[in-house]
């Protein structure tokens, strides 16, 4: 079981929430800065690739592990930095999961669709 923090767009629509996990990303921890840039961190992603290019393999090395410890983190620092709000912390095994979650709290109004196999 993770944690998910839930982010709601500053457009009051539900459809964009984002379910952020907390913890160490695999995917970032190899694949740096391609993977902030995927996840629209592109100011962390910068700060990456400059340190895996200009850094020797050590410094590589770190920028890697810090990436896989602190991705999430920079994925929620960009939400906050484009106004999306944080709307609260769900524990569920999955970002599936965590949506339906999310809903059976009453947090999503009635006509909002939660993901496939919410109730199964």
């Amino acid at each position: 079981m993770r944690a998910y923090t839930v982010h709601l767009p500053p457009t009051d629509s539900l459809d964009g929430a984002r379910f952020v996990p907390e913890g160490f990303t695999f995917a970032g921890c190899v694949f740096g800065p391609a993977w902030l840039l995927f996840h629209q961190a592109w100011p962390f992603a910068l700060v990456a690739a400059a340190g895996f290019l200009l850094g020797p393999w050590p410094v590589g090395l770190g920028v890697g592990l810090l990436c896989g410890v602190l991705g999430q983190d920079a994925r929620r620092a960009m939400l906050a930095w484009r106004k999306w709000q944080l709307a609260g912390v769900v524990v569920a095994g999955s970002a599936d999961e965590a949506e339906c979650r999310w809903m059976e709290r009453g947090r999503m109004p009635p006509g909002h669709s939660p993901a496939m196999g919410c109730g199964a």
